[in-house]
């Protein structure tokens, strides 16, 4: 256990500036709610109120409880979406329901809602005394058992069935390789994180059960290695997750949560928009894949490629959705749209029949209307011929950004197009295409 710090005395500020929120319906301007609270409550719980309002309406989108909860910048900014947190709370009470579950890095409450939501037995615990606080009084405000502590996740007051851990990726680092004192600490610096990475993995080889989240754009290749230094027969998968068009995080389960029966790698995209309660179904699409090195095999078709003179012309480009590249199962998207990479090392997959490919949640399809070699007197003869001037670029595997592209080879039609530039075999390809909605 942890003593309380200076931090706790925030809090019954907080508790005070909820009370004048159900007392005051504050106006959206800041200025104008200050007129609204000015001498009615001191300036210091005024203040702190029109915070806590703004970071209600900005919760919205995250939790459907966000009118009820007291929030931290900081907390709000590190919660995970409550969609999210709700699909992996199911996907936890279904491999392992009615369990013991200790969220020891528990912020605001978020993940531990989800959980309580559930049906499990959950106690959480933070590190920081104003968090544990806020989810003390969330958890209580939802009508669940109450059970927080304030902890360092790194030494664990209690024994769980199963191990939840949000590293805190912006704590203050004063001793990575050239950060200043007081610095935050990159996000993807596994060694700077709250606990780091080694201390991670070390919690979870002591536990039946464990779920890490992590960010999105880190190496799982770095995680296996470690894994496999530290705890070479820990089960292990993997998933990556997207909601709102973005992907927003990447899991790592270990062993009861991990095994035989599940993909070791997994993109999950959660479709539609803001919860409207805890209880709300979540609809989510998932392409699973076995691998224990998280290498691809893209179902390669000679047929399909245009890396040779005569080949085929294409008719169809898809572009696999981020969770799908970064989980490697661009090969396991290919068989089941039967097309095939146009390239072994792009992640774009081509067709040449005439039907367009069904569509997929998980990728994005181009019809293509014209392609030419990455010559800039070819590529503007191929706009030209279709009067398409201002571009939208999509590109891989070139150095140039989209927006340097699409100055460099935009002309004077007046049609808007999109123009896909990738390399293929050894030199780069454009192809002028539409979207299939």
């Amino acid at each position: 256990m942890k003593a309380s710090s200076p931090t706790t005395s925030l809090f019954p500020l907080l508790g005070k500036a909820a009370t004048i929120l159900e007392r005051f319906d504050l106006p959206v301007d800041a200025l104008a709610a200050r007129k609204v609270l000015e001498g009615k409550t001191p300036p210091e719980i005024a203040r702190m109120a029109i915070q806590l309002a703004a970071l209600r309406v900005r919760a919205r989108d995250k939790t459907p409880l966000a009118s009820r909860m007291l929030f931290t910048k900081k907390g709000l900014e590190q919660s995970t979406d409550g969609r999210i947190c709700a699909w992996r709370a199911r996907e936890i009470a279904r491999i392992l329901p009615n369990r013991f579950i200790l969220d020891a890095t528990c912020g605001i409450g978020a993940e531990s809602l989800a959980l309580l939501q559930q049906g499990q037995r959950v106690v959480s615990s933070d590190l920081d005394p104003l968090h544990a606080a806020c989810c003390s009084a969330n958890i209580a405000a939802a009508g669940f058992p109450n059970r927080v502590l304030v902890a360092d996740a790194r030494f664990p007051v209690l024994d769980p069935e199963i191990l939840v851990l949000d590293p805190d990726r912006r704590a203050k680092n004063e001793s990575s390789a050239g950060s200043k004192p007081g610095a935050f600490a990159s996000r993807l610096e596994p060694a700077a994180w709250s606990p780091d990475l080694s201390e991670v993995v070390k919690l979870l080889t002591a536990v039946p059960a464990g779920c890490v989240k992590l960010p999105p754009g880190i190496d799982a290749m770095e995680v296996q290695a470690l894994l496999d230094a530290v705890a070479p027969d820990l089960p292990r998968r993997f998933t990556w997750t997207e909601s709102g068009n973005n992907l927003r995080e990447l899991a790592l389960w270990t062993g009861e949560l991990a095994p035989p029966s599940e993909p070791t790698h997994m993109s999950v995209r959660i479709l539609g928009g803001p919860m409207k309660a805890l209880d709300a179904p979540i609809q989510a699409i998932t392409l699973g894949g076995a691998s224990t090195d998280l290498v691809d095999e893209p179902a390669l078709a000679p047929e399909t490629s245009c890396t040779e003179p005569g080949r085929p012309i294409l008719r169809w480009l898809v572009e696999p959705r981020a969770s799908v590249i970064r989980a490697g199962l661009i090969g396991a998207l290919a068989r089941e749209l039967s097309m095939a990479p146009i390239d072994p090392f792009m992640a774009y997959l081509g067709g040449i029949s005439e039907a367009p490919p069904k569509p997929h949640p998980l990728a994005r399809t181009y019809r293509v209307l014209d392609a030419a070699p990455l010559d800039r007197k070819l590529v503007r003869k191929m706009l030209k011929a279709h009067d398409v001037g201002q571009l939208t670029v999509k590109k891989r595997g070139h150095k140039a950004s989209a927006d340097e592209l699409a100055a460099r080879y935009r002309g004077p039609g007046k049609a808007t197009g999109w123009l896909v530039i990738a390399r293929v075999g050894r030199s780069h390809r454009a192809f002028l295409v539409e979207p299939v909605e």
